[in-house]
């Protein structure tokens, strides 16, 4: 990979492009795949309310402090992607999280991730590239990529060099 592939990864010019899927319009961002605008959570136990036992099997006087809540979209992503059904109401979708909190994401979502990256970034670079060549001056573009300003401006001077 390029240099200058290496850091278009982290220049995100487009926000994200979308993805039809049967379950619901996907999107991917540089942050990646993401539904109901959520992304796929591996730690989503840490929100499940949970009740602490005593040693017996009772529910303690004595409870932690609540988890932080989430909104009802988050839930229903997390649910997408472990294949759960996102129906319901949030603790309908919680009490299906039960016994799925480690799940990782299907496979059919990694593959489509996948893809969704390799289009974003075909999309991003097309969109660097267009950003370079019609509406950045001069003078942003030497301070954006020096040694690419340089050698497109004075493509005589780099033949040069090599002869030396």
């Amino acid at each position: 990979m390029a240099r200058r592939d290496i850091d278009r990864e982290w220049e995100s010019i487009i926000g994200s492009i979308p993805i039809d899927h049967p379950i619901g319009k996907f999107a991917y961002d540089r942050w990646g795949l993401s539904i109901f605008d959520h992304t796929y959570d591996s730690h989503v136990a840490t929100y499940l309310p949970r009740p602490a036992l005593t040693k017996t099997g009772r529910i303690a006087k004595k409870q932690p402090k609540k988890p932080q809540k989430q909104p009802y979209a988050y839930w229903k992503a997390q649910c997408a992607f472990r294949g759960l059904s996102p129906k319901g109401t949030i603790v309908q979708l919680q009490e299906r999280l039960e016994g799925h909190e480690n799940d990782p994401m299907l496979e059919e979502f990694n593959a489509l991730e996948e893809q969704a990256k390799m289009d974003f970034t075909d999309k991003n670079n097309q969109a660097v590239e267009d950003k370079w060549d019609q509406r950045m001056p001069d003078e942003q573009k030497m301070s954006t990529d020096l040694r690419r300003y340089m050698t497109e401006t004075f493509p005589l001077a780099r033949r040069a060099r090599k002869l030396w």
